[in-house]
Formats: structure tokens, C-alpha cells, sequence
């Protein structure tokens, strides 16, 4: 099955990521994944499962329509400072 690319999702964890002080191994060991996932994820070579993308979602505070590009807004209260350039 051909994986759809998500729209400014790989801008936005490396942004959260960077703006929280994380590595990507940091940010792998809280999420329990393996430490090469999150740089995959941020070059756009792989994609989260819905599992795991409401994990990135709860660990940064935001919404899964914000990782996802669907709204600017980070979540319910607070408007995003934009992750994508």
C-alpha cells in the first residue's frame, strides 16, 4: 500500500522537538521508540501509525490536527507559532 506524505508533519516534530530542547534520541527514549525513528520521521523517509502520532501529539502538548497541517492551532487555547516556513 502506497503511504500517503503528510503535509509539513516532518517541519513540525523537528520544530516542537528543537523548541523543547530535545534530541532526537531524547525525544525516541520518551516516546520508547528506536532512536533512528525520529530522524526518519523528520526527513519525511517514514511516517508515524496513529498510535504513535498521538503519543508525538500528547508529548509536545498538541493536537493531531496541528502535526498533521490540518489547523495552525497548536491546541483548543492557544494559537500556534507556525512550525513551517
Amino acid at each position: 500500500m502506497k503511504k500517503v506524505q503528510i503535509q509539513g508533519f516532518s517541519q513540525r516534530v523537528k520544530c516542537l522537538r528543537k523548541r523543547s530542547g530535545l534530541t532526537q534520541r531524547e525525544l525516541a527514549d520518551k516516546l520508547c521508540l528506536a532512536h533512528n525513528t525520529i530522524s526518519q520521521y523528520e526527513a519525511g523517509v517514514n511516517q508515524p501509525n496513529m498510535g504513535i502520532l498521538v503519543r508525538i501529539a500528547e508529548a509536545f502538548g498538541v493536537t493531531t490536527d496541528y502535526l498533521l497541517g490540518v489547523t495552525e492551532e497548536k491546541n483548543n487555547n492557544q494559537e500556534a507559532k507556525t512550525c513551517l516556513k
